[in-house]
């Protein structure tokens, strides 16, 4: 139980920035390394040999498109990339359930015991008027800054892809941030991405 609620912790829009950070890094969402980039690498590498290729990167890009554009109209749709990457916030996310699952004593306050794997700072942060406790005002207050923020990144991640503005990707938008990534991750230009440089190459 405790570990769960641990974990728990770096899924949740308010400790997003550090705890999430951290566990993306250890799983490999970024930055390659752990069982989640193997799993990538691996699914781009389709000939098996330990290296990617350009053709294999857009061939990648293409089936992702395809599986994404979940109403077959030949386009993404902010709603499908959301739904398809991960990209939307929690609905179901609670502050106050999560408060109240935090607060041990059940005296409507947080302190730094209570949320031992909550970053100082961000602790810092959440404490607005710094008297060593969280409320749940404070608590709120935090995890909708978080949304607004979520939402902010949301559309820029999206904007990334989406080159001419028209509020969709396209199989070519697509196909042009591969080439992108491609070429910024094949740091010798040798044509191909091997495993150590996917590993350096941050996602976008």
């Amino acid at each position: 139980m405790k570990r769960a609620l641990i974990l728990s912790l770096a899924a949740l829009p308010l400790l997003v920035t550090s705890v999430a950070a951290a566990h993306e890094r250890h799983e490999g969402g970024r930055e390659g390394h752990g069982p989640g980039g193997r799993h990538f690498f691996a699914h781009l590498d389709a000939n098996g040999d330990g290296k990617i290729t350009k053709a294999e990167a857009l061939d990648g890009a293409a089936k992702h498109f395809s599986e994404l554009d979940a109403n077959k109209d030949g386009s993404v749709s902010p709603e499908e990339a959301a739904q398809g990457m991960g990209m939307g916030h929690r609905p179901d996310f609670d502050p106050a359930k999560f408060f109240a699952r935090l607060d041990a004593n059940n005296d409507g306050k947080l302190v730094a015991d209570e949320v031992k794997h909550m970053p100082k700072e961000r602790f810092a942060e959440v404490d607005t008027n710094h008297d060593g406790a969280l409320t749940l005002a404070e608590f709120e207050a935090q995890a909708k800054q978080r949304k607004e923020k979520h939402a902010e990144h949301k559309d820029e991640r999206f904007g990334r892809v989406d080159t001419n503005h028209d509020g969709k990707w396209s199989l070519d938008e697509m196909k042009a941030m591969a080439t992108n990534m491609f070429t910024h991750a094949d740091k010798n230009a040798d044509g191909v991405i091997t495993r150590d440089e996917f590993a350096r190459h941050p996602a976008p």
